[in-house]
């Protein structure tokens, strides 16, 4: 599980702009932290918001960090060769280490993760001596993993946004939008918020939000977050004087 924590004392711009709607602290905090929630989902590796988008870029991610063997009888033989093994990899052979033989995807998986840079990305042009090699059948369980494991964070982030909804008052409520990620949707169980003191706290219940928690997500969201509810504001603030000149 990670927490993402949001401040009640808004101030500056954003405080003024809820005193103009009529508004105090809380309630802007409330319409941050349903933003806040959207936007950690959205940069959630894989970034992005459309299903294909994000699942050609898990595939992309894990490529860089393993050597796919698309005939067992090879991977096979790499393995009976041990210390010996010898591989042509960028136009010249190449030695392989037992332990780089790998067909777990659990151990796939974490190897994956472990290669993320500070921007949470998988450097491209990694050496054959940092990769794991796997078959295409362990290729394809780990896809079908790690597709499941983006579908969890990103819908218990969605999740966790929701329930921030919750603690709006009145009219004129923000929220994530059914149709936002509606492909992640079914996972946004895994997320909750809850208030202390002065403070909104997002959870993410999916086991692995922590691990595939991007480095900085959460001051990017946050950042993207107050933006977007500044934006907000004016655009109500804009409507309510429109409609009050009618």
């Amino acid at each position: 599980m990670i927490e993402l924590k949001i401040d009640r004392d808004v101030k500056g711009l954003l405080r003024q702009l809820a005193r103009d709607f009529g508004e105090d602290s809380d309630q802007a905090t409330a319409r941050l932290a349903v933003s806040a929630g959207r936007e950690m989902a959205t940069v959630t590796p894989p970034r992005g918001n459309s299903k294909k988008v994000i699942q050609g870029a898990i595939e992309r991610d894990a490529r860089r960090a393993l050597v796919v063997v698309g005939i067992p009888a090879y991977f096979a033989h790499l393995q009976r060769e041990g210390s010996r093994a010898r591989m042509r990899f960028r136009n010249r052979w190449q030695p392989v280490r037992p332990d780089q033989l790998e067909r777990s995807p659990a151990r796939i998986n974490s190897h994956i993760e472990q290669l993320r840079n500070r921007r949470g990305r998988i450097p491209r042009g990694l050496s054959l001596d940092r990769r794991l090699i796997t078959t295409l059948a362990s290729f394809r369980n780990v896809m079908r993993i790690r597709r499941k494991l983006a579908g969890t964070t990103k819908g218990g982030w969605i999740g966790a946004g929701q329930r921030a909804g919750r603690f709006q008052r009145g009219g004129d409520r923000v929220t994530i939008g059914k149709n936002f990620m509606s492909w992640a949707q079914k996972w946004a169980k895994l997320g909750r918020a809850s208030r202390q003191g002065r403070e909104i706290i997002l959870h993410n219940q999916s086991v692995a939000a922590a691990h595939l928690g991007d480095v900085g997500a959460a001051d990017q969201a946050v950042d993207r977050s107050w933006k977007k509810t500044i934006a907000w504001y004016k655009r109500a603030i804009k409507a309510r004087e429109r409609k009050g000149n009618v």
